[in-house]
């Protein structure tokens, strides 16, 4: 959602999939081929958490990795084991 300005109507915006994961330009744009290819979601978080792990190794994060959805049936944490990868 957001305003167009000060004061205005609060309009809401259709979005795509979001993904937060740490800066990268490459995993970006190869997440947004994947969207565009129709790929499921869980592809794509198989792709984050492989992401993760070779981010792990070079000590800019570490595990525990948690993640979750957002979908129209609602919110859901998965538990790390669930996402392949």
């Amino acid at each position: 959602m957001g305003t167009e300005g000060e004061g205005g109507s609060i309009t809401p915006y259709s979005t795509s999939p979001i993904f937060l994961i740490p800066r990268s330009l490459s995993m970006e744009k190869r997440l947004e081929a994947q969207c565009l290819a129709g790929s499921s979601i869980g592809h794509l978080l198989s792709l984050c958490k492989s992401f993760l792990k070779k981010r792990s190794t070079e000590g800019e994060v570490g595990p525990p990795f948690y993640f979750a959805t957002i979908t129209q049936a609602g919110f859901r944490e998965m538990m790390e084991e669930e996402v392949e990868g």
